[in-house]
């Protein structure tokens, strides 16, 4: 039978791949890997791009077959939409809380788990839990630990003297206790990346600084930090994407906005201008700003943490 096979195959003749040289073979082989993927961002990527250009020069309405093109003016339009710019101002201020928060809670929390030998997996499972629930979940639990009459949180404050606090239902607090809430849901994530870039450190090094008589500060300063850059990176740029993008926690404490709007964030409000006003054309100028923002912000971040040595 293999010799059956063998003689079919040799009758046939040589391949089309046979025929062109090794370079040339090369790259079918590598263009035939790529294609999927590239494929994928095709469709999923530069397509809904490319849309959301086209809707936001536009008057794109949900209700509405006829979108006729008007250049500019949603963009201009969105120049003077205060409630777009109050949109902005929360969004940044949420970053600018959220991102430090996170980023301190998340590194002490993996130093502390990489210095344990014995059960460093199941508290890696512990900490990672809440990034593995549902968003509205979370806002769930978190709705009724902070309600102003009976929940855990005031109930916890007042056993230590403590007056009530209003968390959610003032604009003066709500800001923080929606910061205080995303760092606990994300920090797992976080987390579990800066392990990984502690874990890919050398122990030589260290036992080498305890024997020259480091301390653990010296020891932060000059090898952890050092040699933690490119997780940092990585991390830091990852965060600021994901507060940009903040909805599902401030949906669900505020409908739309919360006390006095200070939950108001960006992708609310284009998600308000979308499905609820159905002003389609609008909410892409909106997204494109917000992606202009992002990808800026993201930008700088990689030429002000970029390195150019490695150990």
């Amino acid at each position: 039978m293999a010799a059956r096979l063998r003689s079919m195959l040799q009758q046939r003749g040589p391949g089309p791949l046979s025929r062109l040289s090794l370079r040339q073979r090369r790259y079918v082989v590598a263009w035939t890997f790529l294609a999927p993927i590239l494929l994928y961002y095709l469709v999923f990527a530069l397509y809904p791009i490319a849309l959301a250009v086209v809707m936001s020069v536009s008057d794109w309405k949900l209700n509405n077959p006829v979108r006729p093109f008007i250049g500019l003016q949603n963009y201009v339009k969105l120049a003077s939409d205060t409630d777009f710019r109050l949109a902005l101002a929360n969004t940044v201020e949420y970053t600018v809380m959220y991102v430090p928060g996170v980023f301190v809670v998340s590194l002490i929390g993996a130093m502390a788990l990489n210095s344990i030998r014995h059960g460093r997996a199941l508290y890696r499972a512990i900490y990672f839990a809440p990034v593995m629930t549902a968003g509205i979940v979370v806002a769930l639990i978190w709705k009724y630990m902070l309600h102003p009459s009976y929940g855990l949180a005031n109930v916890v404050l007042n056993s230590v003297g403590i007056p009530s606090q209003p968390w959610l239902v003032q604009a003066k607090t709500a800001m923080a206790s929606l910061v205080m809430i995303a760092v606990w849901e994300s920090m797992g994530y976080q987390m579990v990346l800066f392990l990984a870039g502690l874990q890919g450190i050398p122990l030589h090094l260290y036992d080498s600084a305890k024997i020259d008589g480091a301390n653990i500060w010296q020891r932060f300063i000059h090898i952890t930090w050092p040699l933690l850059r490119p997780t940092v990176t990585f991390v830091l740029v990852v965060t600021v994407i994901g507060a940009f993008q903040m909805f599902t926690l401030a949906y669900a404490f505020g409908y739309y906005g919360g006390p006095g709007d200070s939950l108001l964030v960006a992708v609310m409000y284009i998600r308000h201008q979308m499905l609820t006003l159905g002003n389609v054309g609008y909410a892409a100028s909106m997204a494109l700003v917000l992606f202009a923002i992002i990808s800026i912000v993201t930008i700088i971040q990689l030429r002000m943490t970029r390195t150019r040595w490695r150990y």
